[in-house]
């Protein structure tokens, strides 16, 4: 609606006029207190993140430190591992394969095995995605049985 109109319309006592003038006055008052709060609030968290992005800037190193010491701790735990899988010669199957198992029995030595449930072991070793161990123990079998066939 148009303010003229509506200053027309009102008739109210000089006192509850002035009384409306005032209370539009606060309102404007009030809201450019509002506004000059939000605005150092702003200027304030402003500057303490500029201060923020410094100390990230002083900082940078760290992360590529980081992905690096990362990265090397994570090859030398697969050389690690590569190492020890490798040193063991002695292989065995588990005694709780074999059919003839006692329980609590140790682990057969590959030279004691049968041939049949030694490939089983190995076919199993495959099946589980253990193919370092599965290619260990193929070799190591046909050292011992060169002339062995599956029929």
């Amino acid at each position: 609606m148009n303010h003229d109109k509506l200053d027309s319309e009102f008739q109210g006592s000089p006192e509850e006029r002035e009384l409306l003038s005032r209370m539009q006055g606060a309102r404007a008052s009030s809201s450019q207190v509002h506004d000059h709060r939000v605005l150092a609030a702003a200027r304030e968290a402003s500057a303490e993140m500029s201060k923020r992005g410094n100390r990230r800037a002083d900082n940078a190193w760290r992360m590529p430190l980081s992905l690096a010491a990362s990265f090397m701790l994570g090859l030398g735990v697969m050389f690690l591992s590569q190492a020890l899988l490798e040193r063991d010669d002695a292989l065995s199957i588990p005694a709780d394969f074999t059919r003839s198992a006692e329980v609590g029995a140790a682990d057969i030595p590959v030279e004691d095995a049968d041939a049949d449930r030694w490939r089983e072991y190995i076919e199993e070793l495959v099946y589980n995605g253990e193919y370092r161990q599965a290619e260990a123990h193929l070799e190591r079998f046909n050292e011992l049985h060169p002339d062995y066939s599956s029929d």
